[in-house]
């Protein structure tokens, strides 16, 4: 499928007013779909698949290797996701090159996993921003460094590296939340890339806390532990605040978090997440608006209007007697209208005095709900 929305990480970044239901982040990647282990944690083909068949924001983590190098892992550790051992602390990055991503689905999270039939490299974090600004997709990013990991530093310099590549990328501020368990990373994160978003992830047991201190500073999300209810998000958006609950991994809990207002959601599986949100395909209308067979003819081209009320990628086909005449895909960014031309070939309506064109719209969302609308154009 192509790419159904234009900076769609922007979604995440508007406030809840503004947003019909909950934004999605794909937590690691998104490493399941629809309760199916598909990519390894945290590598780019999970990345490109959330990015451009889905549409949704990439949520990240970052480690530092030992010639600090970003890295795009969740662990300090290599054991759990790789067929290596030991800390991504204690190798340079020529020597993780060896180290593979070689389990689908995100161990430790409840859903399956798998043995990944073809391992993929770690990602460095510079690559995956360099994906990220040329998709325009958003991201989360969260700088790991704490105090109960073994690499923490204590002083600014592992946040600081981290911002470096952020900068250094060119990736849009807007494009872009950082999130912390950590205050001290987040304002090291502020000082950089101001123009960026904040987010204070909060333990079970801190949702309050991490309220009240991200309002203090002016940060935008609060991220707790899933649940929360409404009159937490109440609060929070009554603190400016919006709220990103993780990790959503149910279709009961994403419709609960939905009922309870939240502003986006971080899930493993965002497929998932999607057609809880939005079980229903796109509503496509088709109309031909060509009706001369000899114009059609000598233009090769079908004029046709074509509406949906969603964004969508639509693929408009012409028959003629069962033979292909042409096809063309388009992207919906948003609902509306649009008029277009399907390129014909001009073999099957030559030496007619009529014809009869059928058309089929085969539309697809964000949720990979799919529909299809037909119509008939007949040429004079």
């Amino acid at each position: 499928m192509i790419r159904a929305i234009t900076l769609v990480g922007a979604l995440a970044l508007v406030p809840a007013a503004e947003a019909a239901v909950p934004a999605v982040q794909a937590h690691r990647g998104g490493p399941v779909l629809a309760g199916v282990p598909t990519f390894p944690e945290e590598t780019l083909p999970a990345f490109r698949y959330a990015a451009r068949e889905l549409g949704v924001v990439l949520e990240l983590d970052a480690k530092l290797t030992s010639d600090g190098v970003p890295v795009v892992i969740h662990d300090a550790t290599l054991d759990r996701t790789t067929n290596c051992d030991g800390q991504v602390a204690e190798r340079t990055l020529e020597e993780l090159e060896p180290c593979m991503a070689d389990v689908l689905g995100a161990p430790g999270n409840g859903l399956e996993t798998a043995p990944a039939p073809r391992p993929v490299p770690i990602a460095t974090l510079a690559e995956v921003l360099a994906f990220a600004t040329t998709e325009g997709i958003g991201i989360n990013l969260e700088i790991k460094n704490y105090p109960t990991d073994p690499d923490w530093d204590p002083t600014p310099a592992f946040a600081n590296r981290i911002m470096d590549v952020v900068v250094e990328s060119g990736i849009p501020a807007k494009q872009v939340i950082m999130q912390s368990f950590l205050p001290d990373n987040l304002l090291v994160a502020e000082s950089r890339l101001p123009d960026a978003e904040f987010a204070l992830l909060a333990l079970a047991g801190f949702e309050d806390a991490a309220l009240g201190a991200a309002a203090a500073r002016g940060w935008d999300w609060v991220s707790p532990s899933w649940p929360v209810d409404a009159d937490y998000v109440g609060q929070a958006h009554e603190s400016g605040l919006r709220v990103v609950p993780y990790t959503l991994n149910r279709k009961r809990d994403v419709a609960d978090a939905a009922a309870a207002g939240v502003d986006a959601l971080i899930t493993d599986d965002p497929l998932m997440a999607l057609q809880t949100l939005d079980p229903d395909p796109p509503a496509v209308e088709l109309k031909p608006l060509s009706k001369k067979l000899a114009k059609v003819r000598r233009k090769r081209k079908l004029r046709v209007r074509l509406t949906s009320d969603e964004p969508a990628t639509v693929t408009l086909t012409a028959r003629r007697g069962g033979k292909r005449l042409g096809r063309l895909e388009l992207v919906f960014e948003e609902p509306g209208t649009r008029k277009v031309s399907v390129p014909v070939r001009r073999g099957p309506l030559t030496g007619r005095d009529s014809a009869k064109v059928k058309l089929a719209a085969r539309a697809s969302d964000r949720a990979q709900n799919r529909t299809t609308a037909r119509a008939t154009a007949r040429l004079r």
